[in-house]
């Protein structure tokens, strides 16, 4: 009867307290020289109420764990003309250079933007 209890126990309580058979010596030894102890501290569970001591979280532990901070290099002035786009440029441009027109800072982006494309490409 005493093994039973042990491995209802073992079984009942192996993710809420990470009961496992190796304990199960530890745990008849326990029962055989303090049954109240044993029974206070692994009471016995009905069998349809077992599965609400589950861990069912225990897969996700990776997921809850922060997300490593990668640095990446900053970007050189290439890689952030073509990230502006031909709008982003010529906005920039005309805040620049207060008196630029707009067909002038379209013309020059144009020119910075395909210069950037080639130096993206090498």
């Amino acid at each position: 009867m005493r093994p039973a209890k042990v491995d209802a126990a073992i079984v009942t309580y192996k993710d809420s307290k990470g009961l496992t058979p190796e304990l199960r010596p530890h745990l008849l030894s326990m029962l055989k020289a303090t049954p109240d102890a044993f029974r206070a501290t692994y009471p016995a569970v009905e069998k349809d109420k077992q599965h609400l001591l589950l861990d069912l979280t225990s897969q996700r532990v990776d997921a809850d764990k922060p997300n490593e901070i990668v640095v990446e290099e900053a970007p050189n002035d290439d890689a952030r003309i073509v990230a502006l786009g031909l709008n982003g440029i010529t906005r920039e441009l005309q805040a620049q250079n207060a008196g630029m027109a707009l067909s002038a800072a379209q013309l020059k982006a144009e020119k910075l933007l395909r210069q950037a494309r080639q130096g993206a490409r090498k």
